[in-house]
């Protein structure tokens, strides 16, 4: 008899690993400086479809994944006399031994932070969640992670409502190869199943008729991430996308939303300490190249490297840019300010380079381009930028 195989439920998959990794790299980042920020005053973590949180293989999912890092994040502030800001760690499911298990598991740790648990199923508890962000003051911090099975509970109401507020942060996973799998069949008017009924639907709250996942013109799985990715926004957030390949021809993705520039470059950052050549996502080992994995991935580098060379090239050429705009345009393109830096000392390096202070027009010092955070929140551009390739 053939040994039953493991379901993917009860055991941590490479790919269910790889949303892990990213989920819990971004949460440490965000705990850590959001108990530094001056206006934070508390910090809740939300996570809406919690799942089994200890798995057979004895690997930990996202709620003990996230108590965890509130407990690596304390213990770092302990050692440098730092003061933590109140933490709260809101745990959901549908299933309620999935929650009890959660439940037992956490409340025999150390106490870290505050809990509350609810065995709700979606509709209610972002209802809950809605009316819980509305009364909050704007100084609380919200990161909720939703982790749904499927796309029905997703809808472009909730997330605006969620985020209408501007101190909340989501992350959103989906399947979607199997959504771009379905797209056209999902779209045809007598389609009675249901859960082409539900993707049809999720695909007519986010995209308008004329679009191309409207109209059967997507080229592949990447170019529907993407399309994914910019509607998430709602023309009012920032969006990032890390695509997960669980085998040959199925992929997932994680969407990344928040109100500012500065959580959008945290979650690049994330992105980048798992894939450092491209930033990107997950891909099967078995796709590498083995013994030349090295060379390979310097040739990756490259080429994420030379895109990003082509459109800054074009966007300081088209008029005077300061520091501010290239923090944004950076970060837009899902780069980071170190990667637009290596390639303006690239530049200064051979005298193609400009850099000077708005205030006086005087020259800056050699590679100092004041990208970052910092500098960009101060409203008032620092210096601007004159590229001279042609001299």
């Amino acid at each position: 008899m053939k040994p039953r195989k493991k379901k993917a439920k009860e055991l941590v998959l490479p790919h269910s690993q790889a949303k892990l990794d990213l989920y819990q790299t971004y949460l440490g980042k965000f705990l850590t400086i959001l108990s530094l920020a001056q206006f934070t005053t508390a910090v809740n973590i939300y996570d809406i479809f919690c799942g089994t949180g200890i798995y057979k293989d004895e690997k930990f999912g996202s709620p003990i994944l996230a108590y965890n890092s509130i407990v690596r994040t304390k213990r770092l502030f302990n050692s440098r006399n730092w003061k933590l800001k109140p933490l709260k760690l809101i745990i959901n499911d549908g299933e309620a031994e999935k929650v009890d298990k959660v439940r037992n598991y956490l409340e025999r740790m150390t106490k870290v932070c505050n809990f509350e648990f609810h065995n709700k199923d979606s509709e209610e508890i972002i209802g809950i969640l809605k009316k819980q962000i509305a009364k909050q003051s704007s100084t609380i911090r919200n990161l909720i992670l939703i982790d749904p099975y499927g796309y029905k509970e997703i809808h472009k109401g909730d997330i605006d409502s969620l985020m209408r507020k501007k101190n909340t942060e989501i992350l959103l996973f989906l399947p979607v190869a199997q959504m771009y799998r379905f797209s056209t069949v999902a779209q045809k008017e007598n389609t009675t199943n249901t859960g082409y009924i539900r993707l049809k639907e999720f695909i007519e709250d986010f995209f308008h008729e004329t679009h191309a996942i409207r109209n059967n013109q997507i080229t592949d799985i990447f170019h529907y991430i993407s399309e994914i990715e910019s509607a998430l926004t709602l023309g009012k957030y920032y969006s990032s996308s890390y695509y997960i390949q669980r085998d040959k021809s199925n992929y997932y993705a994680l969407f990344f939303l928040t109100p500012n520039l500065f959580g959008l470059e945290k979650i690049l950052g994330a992105k980048w300490q798992l894939d450092e050549y491209r930033g990107e996502g997950y891909k099967l080992e078995g796709d590498q190249l083995g013994l030349f994995d090295d060379v390979d991935n310097k040739a990756k580098y490259k080429k994420k490297l030379k895109v990003l060379k082509k459109d800054l090239t074009e966007f300081l050429a088209e008029k005077k840019r300061s520091n501010r705009g290239l923090y944004e345009f950076t970060l837009l393109k899902s780069f980071l300010p170190k990667h637009t830096n290596e390639l303006l000392r690239g530049w200064q390096s051979k005298q193609q380079l400009e850099v000077r202070f708005v205030s006086d027009d005087t020259e800056a010092p050699p590679r100092a381009f004041y990208i970052n955070y910092r500098n960009y929140k101060s409203q008032e551009p620092k210096v601007y930028y004159i590229l001279k390739l042609n001299n």
